[in-house]
């Protein structure tokens, strides 16, 4: 879980929005979707209707809605990432991102905040541990990951929108977009989530929060990484209430274009 951080807040009516939910520079960059608003997230006073939304959006299904936000988040990722990789003498290319199944996204007029980038690997299936994706993952820990028959959801490529990063609140935009993937998976068919979370930038303390478990300390992308597994019935609560509370509520009335997330098929 590649990581950087930014504040977000919520705003009842009657108060200003901060100026990274404005964004006005950018407002019309992507073109509009059909809006669906949260009162909570709505701030009557400022420039325009800030209107927060979170959706799960399936690759293999992608529509004249979701082609915009894949579009600018695939941009998002390449400025974001191609830098870290070229640094390792390593090459980012476009596999590493469209390889994924499902990417969930925090947007707001069509212009996206946040996003991860997920995959679902059956590991009770013939060659599924020896995918590039389990690579830095130590022999011993894969043998159990293995005997455990999990059924992994993937949590990769963790971003913020560049002009949302390095703020300081006690509600972070990272926190938020990690804890929407990880209730994500409860509505999948899957048992557990992995990523690799950096240690540089403490993605790792992020995952902790939610009750994940560092399993190993790898390098990946020139970046020393913990491994983070999290069992299904291990997940817990954001330990700031209000940043759960955020989280509950985009859930709540999340836009859902995947059929691979069911929400009768878990806890939401």
């Amino acid at each position: 879980m590649f990581n950087t951080s930014a504040e977000f807040h919520v705003y009842s009516s009657g108060y200003s929005a901060p100026d990274f939910l404005k964004t006005s520079s950018l407002k019309n960059q992507i073109p509009s979707l059909v809006w669906f608003f949260l009162p909570l997230l709505i701030s009557t006073d400022s420039l325009f209707s800030v209107v927060v939304m979170f959706t799960i959006i399936d690759f293999s299904n992608l529509t004249k809605e979701t082609r915009p936000i894949v579009n600018q988040a695939f941009k998002i990722w390449k400025d974001t990432y191609s830098e870290i990789l070229s640094d390792s003498g390593e090459k980012l290319i476009p596999e590493y991102f469209y390889r994924s199944k499902i990417m969930t996204a925090i947007y707001e007029e069509g212009l996206v905040k946040a996003f991860l980038l997920h995959n679902i690997y059956d590991l009770t299936l013939c060659g599924v541990s020896e995918l590039s994706y389990f690579e830095p993952v130590n022999d011993i820990l894969k043998c159990r990951l293995i005997k455990s028959e999990a059924k992994i959801f993937s949590c990769e490529w963790v971003t913020v929108h560049p002009e949302l990063r390095a703020r300081f609140s006690k509600v972070q935009l990272g926190d938020v977009m990690m804890g929407l993937a990880f209730k994500t998976m409860m509505d999948s068919s899957c048992d557990s989530a992995l990523g690799f979370s950096r240690l540089d930038n403490k993605a790792d303390k992020m995952a902790l929060k939610f009750g994940f478990e560092k399993l190993d300390t790898i390098v990946r992308h020139g970046k020393e990484c913990g491994v983070m597994y999290l069992s299904r019935e291990n997940l817990k609560p954001h330990p700031y209430s209000k940043t759960q509370e955020i989280i509950n509520e985009l859930y709540q009335n999340k836009v859902n274009f995947s059929n691979l997330i069911n929400s009768n098929l878990g806890a939401a």
